[in-house]
């Protein structure tokens, strides 16, 4: 546990202890308030009532402590007195009572055991995250820097940590990051130095990374402990009962390396999950990307970005949430049409077939205007809209099931796969809408409990 992180939990902790003094001593002057009609005159009664608005006002049990303390010692020879020249059993009764609630005054009540709980709490989830998965290209590092934006205007009070895991990321940075593994390898230097290829370089650096575990582990702690007193001196406390700094747990973003060689021939990613998970405390929730636009093109396309998704899923095994990245690169006929596509496990029976008709028109289209582009004896602006109804007509007419041929019989076996799961579905994301980074962010909060 670092320690900001101790001291964020200890100014928790002194703050509820004032709470808990002042709900318990408040029930205390009050069961006073009503054994005092014989004992006190009414002077003493309205000191006494002064003295209680002023220590609430000081917020401070001290004087409380006082005040019970030679009032205790008062009724306490007040009533021994009187049990010694003829006192009545309602003075013996009286007596216990008064001793039983100032006992019961320095037990841990209810408001302590839940501190106790929360502390617990506190120490097997100290930390949230997301880890950022997805193809080359889907825009894994502008959706980190994005949601780094986003969180610091939507919650100030949550420390954000963003984490570099591609060794590849050269020149292409668009923000400086809080722990960077090209500190330790680097894929141009590794492909310069070791005469290796790309592949290879993945492999190589993938090593490196496994072995110096205990390096991104430190240098996380110690981004934690600068964002939390950023926070800590820049957020200004929210005016609570309690008076509690609503500050909220750390919240650490990794941007993960995009090929499959980190995930299927290394088990770099794997070993740095769990070494996050069980030394920091860290419940994670994984957010794979895919390009709207590259996985709505056709209908294998897609069909490949729901394997891909369910796959991460599957190694992964943590709460998962799939996001169609860069919606904003669709048309408006695209997006309203790309709606079907984020319902992926209610794909198969009215959409699978019309979409993939709805495709071969467009690739007969486009095979036409090719074999008319102008050239010395032809005329672009001459379209034969009969031949393009014919054709239109010749697709409707298709029987897929006998003439789909093998790619349309594949990626239905592969779909029948992946909606036996009941699991895929997708989140529609452009980095610069608010309400659709708004949405996702509740979503990936609701997946990793992150309530408090």
């Amino acid at each position: 546990m670092s320690a900001a992180a101790r001291e964020l939990r200890g100014r928790n902790r002194l703050n509820a202890k004032k709470k808990n003094w002042k709900e318990k001593i408040f029930i205390y002057l009050f069961f006073l308030f009503l054994n005092s009609q014989l004992l006190l005159p009414f002077n003493a009664k309205s000191l006494l009532a002064a003295w209680v608005v002023l220590c609430f006002s000081l917020h401070t049990p001290l004087p409380f402590l006082f005040l019970l303390f030679f009032y205790y010692i008062k009724i306490f020879f007040f009533v021994w007195l009187r049990c010694l020249f003829g006192a009545s059993a309602f003075s013996l009764i009286d007596f216990a009572l008064c001793s039983c609630f100032f006992i019961l005054l320095l037990l841990p009540g209810k408001e302590k055991r839940k501190e106790y709980i929360d502390d617990a709490c506190c120490k097997a989830s100290l930390m949230f995250g997301e880890l950022v998965c997805g193809p080359p290209g889907s825009g894994k590092t502008t959706y980190c820097e994005g949601k780094r934006q986003f969180l610091s205007v939507y919650d100030p009070t949550r420390p954000v940590v963003l984490l570099n895991l591609d060794p590849a990321n050269e020149d292409v940075f668009p923000y400086p990051c809080d722990v960077d593994v090209r500190e330790i390898v680097s894929h141009a230097r590794v492909m310069e130095e070791e005469g290796l290829g790309p592949n290879g370089s993945y492999v190589f650096c993938a090593s490196v990374m496994e072995r110096n575990m205990e390096w991104i582990t430190r240098k996380i702690e110690e981004a934690v402990e600068r964002r939390l007193r950023d926070v800590v001196s820049t957020a200004a406390p929210i005016a609570t009962s309690s008076g509690l700094l609503s500050t909220r747990a750390p919240y650490l973003i990794v941007d993960c390396p995009g090929q499959v060689e980190f995930y299927l021939g290394s088990y770099v990613m794997h070993a740095l999950f769990r070494v996050l998970t069980k030394q920091l405390s860290c419940s994670f929730c994984t957010v794979h990307l895919v390009d709207a636009a590259v996985s709505t093109r056709d209908v294998a396309t897609y069909v490949s970005s729901c394997l891909l998704s369910i796959t991460t899923m599957i190694d992964h095994e943590l709460p998962h949430v799939n996001v169609m990245s860069k919606w904003d690169t669709l048309s408006a006929e695209e997006a309203e049409e790309g709606e079907t596509f984020l319902r992926a496990s209610h794909f198969m029976a009215e959409d699978f077939d019309r979409l993939w008709k709805k495709q071969l028109r467009r690739r007969r289209r486009e095979h036409r205007r090719a074999q008319m582009y102008p050239t010395g004896s032809t005329d672009a602006s001459r379209v034969d809209s009969k031949l393009m109804e014919k054709d239109d007509t010749d697709v409707e007419a298709i029987d897929l099931e006998r003439d789909g041929g093998r790619l349309y019989h594949y990626s239905k076996a592969v779909m029948d796969v992946v909606d036996g799961y009941g699991l895929v579905g997708f989140q529609p994301l452009d980095v610069q809408s608010q309400d659709m980074m708004l949405r996702l962010t509740r979503q990936i909060d609701e997946a990793i409990g992150n309530f408090v």
